[in-house]
């Protein structure tokens, strides 16, 4: 455990130079940014997003796949959310999604390695986990590649 103590003997053992020294301050922060470009990857088309569509997955994990694909390709772009922003969300299409489909669709999901779920305080829990309910939802690239053109 590192304590006050070593803290400052660390601080001043590893000072920085007198040009970047900042007076009245206990700590220094550095940062490192990566410059790097992020690859930009093109959304493939709803029947391109579908014909990707694993066979083995069960039903109501595809059905909620389709409509994820579906939110995709009209909005042009992928978005990951809250697990009850989803169940909502389909709740509004035409004709409604039962949260008891999206809900056992988001399961069979994570079950299969398509999706995880995050909690608000970053870990990632499964679907048993009492904090579900606000949990978000989180792509992995299992999924990401049925959606992304190769």
């Amino acid at each position: 455990m590192l304590t006050e103590d070593k803290a400052k003997t660390i601080l001043e053992e590893n000072q920085p130079t007198n040009i970047g020294k900042i007076k009245a301050n206990d700590f220094v922060f550095e940062v490192q940014v990566d410059s790097t470009p992020q690859e930009l990857r093109k959304l493939r088309t709803y029947s391109g997003m579908h014909a990707e569509m694993p066979t083995l997955l069960p039903d109501m994990g595809k059905a909620v796949l389709e409509l994820l694909f579906n939110c995709f390709a009209k909005a042009g772009h992928v978005s990951e959310g809250l697990i009850g922003d989803l169940i909502w969300g389909f709740q509004q299409v035409t004709p409604p999604v039962p949260q008891e489909i999206t809900v056992a669709g988001l399961d069979a999901l994570e079950k299969f390695g398509y999706i995880k779920f995050q909690g608000k305080d970053g870990s990632f829990i499964d679907f048993n986990s009492d904090t579900i309910t606000g949990a978000f939802v989180r792509y992995t690239d299992k999924l990401l590649n049925l959606i992304y053109e190769k």
